[in-house]
């Protein structure tokens, strides 16, 4: 078997799994996982409007946030920087230092916490984790367009779990 033909099969077992245990606890919480770089704080737009994009959808599927972002590192000025820029989420954790990609934090943050569904909004790619991730754009960040691809897809999920 091929390597790629190997990595995916693994992506597959890891978003399965992922699901599977998402789906064993309908009444846990959201998980929004949110960097900050290149969502919120963009080179060219003001943070308190893509903030508002944030809390839309935040508001929209009740998440909590768990901050995905080297931000983490300093906690006092995360928590500072999302109030100053109007985050009014609850604030469920933060997720572990591992080495690699940051989706291997998340889905290792995932494993060893209870949640219902989970999202990701990050200017990385989230390797086997993007169908629950919108990829934004260092200098623009979570503008509008990216807000409506992120219900979409959010949408999506949803009906593919009722199924």
């Amino acid at each position: 078997m091929s390597f790629w033909k190997k990595f995916q099969r693994k992506k597959e077992r890891l978003i399965d799994q992922l699901e599977k245990k998402g789906a064993a606890d309908p009444a846990a919480n959201r998980l929004l996982f949110l960097d900050f770089d290149g969502v919120f704080l963009s080179a060219s737009n003001d943070p308190r409007v893509l903030m508002g994009n944030i809390m839309t959808f935040v508001q929209e599927y009740d998440f909590h946030l768990v901050i995905a972002s080297s931000w983490r590192t300093h906690p006092e000025t995360a928590y500072k920087t999302l109030k100053k820029s109007g985050c009014t989420a609850v604030i469920e954790g933060k997720t572990p230092f591992l080495s690699g990609p940051r989706y291997r934090e998340i889905a290792d943050y995932l494993m060893k916490h209870p949640f219902s569904e989970f999202f990701i909004l990050d200017d990385l790619d989230m390797g086997p984790l993007r169908t629950h991730a919108v990829r934004t754009e260092l200098i623009i960040g979570f503008n509008q367009e990216k807000l409506e691809e992120a219900q979409r897809k959010m949408q999506a999920l949803l009906q593919r779990k009722e199924r």
